[in-house]
């Protein structure tokens, strides 16, 4: 079965940014974020969602392969995040539009989101 007979007929709207850059915090673990001069834009994620997951799993065993080059399969994942946009669902919006230019983003809390403020 394919995935365009699932959602053949299904539209969604991601947002993805024409940059990203992975970094390390002092306790070592990565994470990947828009730069701050990338330009946010919106698409249909499903329009490649085959070679989206394929993609997303080859990167994924590339990882998990003993002796992997972190630096290499950051870069991996900001290439795909510039294709694809970050996997995972948004439980709410930064309630600043611009604040990929401010040092802390602010949320409004829910059941996902316990701490208000995020410092960048």
């Amino acid at each position: 079965m394919k995935f365009s007979d699932l959602f053949g007929k299904a539209t969604s709207r991601w947002i993805r940014y024409s940059d990203y850059e992975a970094k390390q915090d002092d306790n070592g673990e990565w994470f990947v974020m828009p730069t701050a001069e990338a330009t946010p834009a919106v698409y249909d994620p499903i329009e490649n969602a085959e070679q989206m997951v394929a993609e997303a799993i080859n990167i994924g065993l590339r990882a998990l392969a003993p002796n992997q080059d972190n630096n290499r399969i950051a870069a991996e994942i900001c290439v795909f995040a510039e294709k694809y946009g970050l996997l995972g669902f948004m439980t709410a919006l930064p309630t600043t539009p611009e604040f990929m230019n401010y040092d802390t983003v602010y949320l409004p809390k829910n059941r996902h989101i316990k701490k208000r403020s995020l410092a960048l």
